[in-house]
């Protein structure tokens, strides 16, 4: 009885492992796999080809787990961020294995600046999501990200920066623009505010001003907080049409107190 050798080789290459049979036409320098192309993958991006330097024979691709990416022929789906082994393999003779991780997509988390009365509670903190793909939207998110701001209604005149924090989900993660500010307006109703009313309410071109108390000065504030007009009066009517539609708070201040007032311009 003859007696026969097998030898059997196990290469690894950049934490891939590579199996050679013992008729294996591998040569040096054959590449299965390229590092490049299962690398810095991100959910969302394009289906992608595999590619290789093997000549005269077949290469077939395959993945451990179709939930994270599936392959047909040389070409890679993205389904979830997540990790896999990508598998390349001549039949019969060598494979070589890759891990493969589909890195989250990173969404942009925002809120406006907004502002209000001193003595008042803040406002409901508006979230802003961007960049979704593959048409999704807030809808898959397994919880949203939320905003709040540490003054309250005691807090003095000035300004305040709103926080996002939060949020979950399978394909996304998160970044937060912490830059918006709530602004606290330092003025306060008084209790004679119903001394003095707006006509009409909305408005669009012309605003009268009833009740006041001889010359007045009035300033009408933007929902950022932005004077947008302020006067020195003394007659009751006021000119807004260079005012774009919007709700205001209108600050007048005559002989007797100073009075707040909502105000909608609408055309």
């Amino acid at each position: 009885m003859k007696n026969f050798t097998v030898k059997l080789a196990v290469v690894f290459i950049n934490t891939s492992v590579v199996w050679c049979g013992s008729n294996s036409l591998l040569a040096p320098g054959d590449t299965l796999i390229r590092d490049g192309e299962v690398r810095n993958r991100v959910y969302g991006d394009p289906p992608f080809t595999l590619s290789n330097n093997i000549v005269g024979k077949t290469v077939v691709y395959s993945s451990s787990d179709t939930t994270v990416a599936a392959v047909w022929g040389n070409t890679v789906i993205i389904k979830k961020a997540g990790t896999t082994v990508i598998k390349a393999e001549i039949p019969g003779d060598t494979q070589t294995t890759k891990n493969f991780i589909v890195y989250k997509k990173q969404l942009t988390v925002t809120t406006p600046n907004v502002w209000r009365v001193q003595g008042t509670a803040n406002p409901k903190f508006v979230v802003n999501i961007t960049g979704f793909v593959n048409g999704e939207d807030e809808s898959v998110l397994i919880s949203k990200p939320v905003a709040f701001c540490n003054a309250n209604a005691a807090s003095p005149p000035g300004e305040y920066p709103i926080t996002i924090t939060g949020g979950s989900a399978q394909n996304y993660s998160f970044w937060y623009d912490n830059t918006s500010k709530l602004k606290v307006v330092g003025v306060a109703l008084p209790d004679d505010s119903w001394r003095v009313s707006l006509s009409p309410n909305p408005a669009s071109d012309k605003l009268t001003l009833n009740g006041v108390e001889g010359p007045f000065t009035i300033e009408i504030i933007d929902l950022t907080g932005t004077v947008r007009m302020q006067e020195y009066q003394t007659q009751p009517v006021i000119d807004i049409s260079h005012l774009p539609e919007g709700i205001y708070l209108v600050k007048i201040k005559d002989a007797v107190s100073t009075t707040v007032k909502k105000l909608i311009i609408r055309r």
